[in-house]
């Protein structure tokens, strides 16, 4: 285990936060805030120092669920979760584009909507939800140009029309406001192109809270906004650094230090729409940010380096940190996370088991699947159904 190598804090304002984000892409300072001040944090990865996952000591699998889904849907494939207030919600955005619920026994609620061309249907299905402090949940159709909103029981309650800003992604602060990321979008031909955006339901109250002077970067990342409880976090795009939300106040930035090993700092003309997919892939460094999520426990970063999905899982009790490919040592059938105070909430589809089923044959994966936990054997065995939800929680 590594402790930080470096954390600095100061607080300015939110215009200097703006600068530093963007120093490598031209961005623009906004002309009014309102956000007062913020935490400003720098961690240090060091790309050459990768530890193991968390060994069994530092972790305890409280508890495993199956979802109970019905036949009637057909094929589920889950791309994005949520665990919240006796809920799980887990959303289909590519099979059968819809957003289902559970219970935290896994049993099958209800589903939130359908596909269709009415006011209240996904024109192209879900890519993006979140639920909000009373429990209301935000469904993105980027297609229909709406946020969907429905009610803890599975009621409509509203749409927010998004037509005005064409979002790239969206993330909600509180039930009352909401975050659009206006990725290759010129909203005033006589102003740098809005970054970030927050506005109320009503479409008033509208803040423009980043800028860029070219929308041409690319991005591989299908969402960049996370939400752990109170907290929201975005990843601007192309940036080393996350912006930390908790409530309606931005709470700190927090930037990843790569040692210059950063695609956008190194190789700055490969990210623009003119660049090639090829010759980004062959660059050994850290392409993106991917994922960042934090609770008052634990912070998890997954980003891309030298064409491997790496996960940096800091403790912040006990000051340790993971920097692997994995998030547990040893057999490992987990592919996304989701924290929950010193918990994190993962999931286990078919198609991995089927994966590890193959390999029941040979001896060498025996050895391995015998030190295993119980709950990692079972799924893996087959004992118990797929998909499935582990709780664990960090020591």
């Amino acid at each position: 285990m590594r402790s930080i190598l470096s954390v600095f804090h100061n607080h300015v304002f939110i215009y200097l936060s703006i600068f530093s984000i963007f120093i490598n892409t031209s961005c623009s300072e906004p002309e009014e805030n309102s956000l007062g001040t913020y935490e400003s944090v720098t961690y240090k990865i060091d790309l050459e120092h990768n530890t193991k996952g968390l060994s069994p000591s530092q972790y305890t699998i409280d508890s495993v669920c199956s979802l109970s889904v019905p036949d009637s849907m057909g094929i589920f494939e889950i791309s994005k979760f949520v665990v919240k207030d006796g809920r799980i919600y887990a959303m289909d955005s590519e099979i059968t584009r819809r957003l289902f619920v559970f219970d935290t026994n896994g049993n099958y609620l209800f589903r939130l909507g359908d596909r269709g061309r009415a006011q209240f249907e996904y024109v192209g299905g879900p890519k993006d939800f979140f639920v909000d402090e009373l429990d209301e949940i935000h469904v993105f159709d980027p297609m229909g140009l709406k946020i969907v909103v429905f009610k803890k029981d599975g009621t409509i309650d509203r749409i927010v029309r998004v037509n005005h800003t064409y979002p790239y992604s969206i993330g909600v602060l509180t039930y009352k406001r909401n975050l659009y990321c206006l990725y290759n979008t010129k909203i005033d031909a006589n102003k740098p192109n809005v970054a970030l955006l927050a506005r109320d339901h009503s479409g008033e109250n509208r803040q423009e809270l980043l800028y860029m002077d070219h929308d041409d970067y690319f991005s591989s990342s299908v969402q960049n906004f996370f939400k752990n409880g109170d907290r929201l976090s975005h990843i601007p795009i192309m940036s080393d650094s996350v912006l930390v939300f908790k409530k309606d106040s931005l709470e700190k930035v927090v930037r990843f230090d790569f040692g210059g090993k950063f695609l956008l700092k190194e190789r700055p003309e490969l990210v623009t729409i003119q660049g090639r997919q090829k010759d980004i892939s062959q660059y050994n460094g850290v392409w993106e940010l991917s994922k960042y999520q934090e609770t008052d426990s634990l912070i998890l970063l997954e980003y891309t380096y030298n064409r491997k999905s790496m996960l940096w899982l800091y403790n912040k009790q006990t000051k340790q940190i993971i920097n692997s490919n994995q998030i547990l040592n040893g057999l490992c059938p987990f592919y996304d996370f989701y924290l929950r105070d010193n918990q994190i909430i993962t999931i286990v589809q078919k198609e991995m088991v089927d994966f590890y089923k193959k390999k029941l044959d040979d001896e060498e994966f025996k050895k391995q699947l015998t030190k295993a936990p119980s709950q990692i054997r079972d799924i893996i065995e087959g004992k118990i159904p797929t998909p499935a939800i582990f709780f664990i929680t960090i020591k």
